[in-house]
């Protein structure tokens, strides 16, 4: 099957790394599609933000929905979908709770999957320690909190959409002492996100857009602005 996505995907998709800035969370108006009423009223029901039943003890995940039509907010809302999600997230993540935000950009045409964690996490500092001892990102010990997310989108994918393939997806981490946030990105021609874009985006505050940080392939030493650097630090190789 997956062949068939790619092919589907291809020329939207194959041009390596994609560079160009993001700024989470997307502004997000209205995704035309439309559907029946049933679903629509169903989706209407689950407005904004949304804690998940807890999937273990201590630890409960958020949803967010962002500038989706009612009937692509019901695809996000599946529950063995979320629960999946959920579970999987929470093999990984030590803190109590975490969030997840499903946004469409109607201008940018655009969509994205983005779960945010923050430099608390032990999976974050395990990049941070080779950031601090030798400058390079190596980012495979968030790589399971990406392929969670990319499982998710499969999901939505093939059980109901293709075009949801199209949604990128994030793992985004917190520094909350200076509100930045850095975020890794998969390839759209990976839809299982097993497959992580050589370049890190990192906001920067009074920017309105942010910095990319990149190489030719991960891990590496990133380049880019010094400013997108600091933030790179902050967030993931903050003691």
């Amino acid at each position: 099957m997956w062949p068939a996505l790619l092919l589907l995907l291809c020329l939207q998709a194959c041009k390596g790394s994609e560079a160009e800035p993001t700024e989470p969370p997307p502004p997000a108006p209205k995704l035309a599609e439309s559907g029946s009423a049933k679903a629509e009223a169903k989706a209407g029901e689950r407005q904004g933000a949304e804690v998940l039943p807890p999937v273990r003890p201590g630890f409960s995940l958020q949803m967010r929905y962002e500038g989706l039509s009612p009937l692509y907010r019901n695809f996000f809302s599946d529950d063995a979908a979320r629960t999946a999600l959920a579970a999987a997230v929470s093999r990984h993540l030590t803190e109590d709770a975490a969030t997840v935000v499903v946004a469409w950009d109607e201008n940018r045409v655009r969509g994205v999957i983005r779960l945010l964690t923050t430099t608390r996490e032990p999976l974050v500092a395990g990049v941070g320690e080779r950031l601090r001892r030798d400058g390079v990102f190596d980012p495979a010990p968030i790589a399971p909190l990406l392929a969670a997310v990319g499982d998710y989108r499969a999901t939505m994918g093939a059980n109901y959409d293709l075009r949801l393939l199209s949604f990128h997806i994030e793992v985004a981490v917190q520094d909350k002492d200076s509100a930045r946030y850095c975020w890794i990105r998969g390839l759209l021609n990976d839809p299982q996100g097993h497959k992580i874009d050589a370049c890190v985006l990192c906001s920067v505050l009074d920017r309105k857009q942010p910095i990319a940080l990149c190489a030719d392939k991960l891990p590496a030493k990133l380049e880019g602005e010094a400013e997108g650097l600091a933030a790179l630090q902050r967030c993931f190789a903050a003691r």
